[in-house]
C-alpha cells in the first residue's frame, strides 16, 4: 500500500553559499504545434539535434497569441523548448539557425527565441 507523508521531515536545513553555475547560458525558443493550415507538424528532427548539441533539453505545451499586422489575434498551440548550456556566444547563434529553419519548415512570419534573457523574432 502507497502511503502519503503528511508532515515535514526532521531535517536540518542550513543557509549554504551557491556554487559556481554549471551551465551559463539559458534559451527558450517557442515553436508552432500547426502550421498556418492546420496540420500538425512534427519537431522530433529539431529536439534531436537540440539535444545532441547541448545535451538535454526540457519541452513543455504551451499556448500563445499574436497579433498581425491587421489586427486579428492569433491563437497558437506551441511546443516550448527550453535548454541551458555553457559556453561563449556559439549555442545562441546555433540556436538562431535552428529557429530560421524552423520558421522556413512552419512557414512562419517568426519564431521566438530567447537567448540570456534578450528575445528575438527571426
Amino acid at each position: 500500500m502507497l502511503t502519503t507523508q503528511t508532515t515535514t521531515p526532521d531535517i536540518a536545513i542550513t543557509a549554504r553559499p551557491l556554487p559556481a553555475p554549471a551551465l551559463t547560458h539559458s534559451a527558450r525558443i517557442v515553436l508552432p504545434v500547426a502550421d498556418n493550415a492546420g496540420n500538425h507538424l512534427s519537431w522530433e528532427w529539431i529536439t534531436r539535434l537540440i539535444a545532441s548539441r547541448f545535451g538535454g533539453l526540457t519541452q513543455t505545451d504551451g499556448e500563445g497569441q499574436w497579433v498581425s499586422d491587421d489586427s486579428t489575434l492569433y491563437h497558437d498551440d506551441t511546443l516550448i523548448v527550453d535548454v541551458d548550456y555553457s559556453g561563449n556566444g556559439e549555442g545562441g547563434e546555433y540556436l538562431a539557425g535552428l529557429a530560421q529553419a524552423a520558421k522556413e519548415y512552419a512557414a512562419q512570419e517568426a519564431v521566438y527565441l530567447r537567448v540570456d534573457g534578450q528575445v528575438y523574432f527571426i
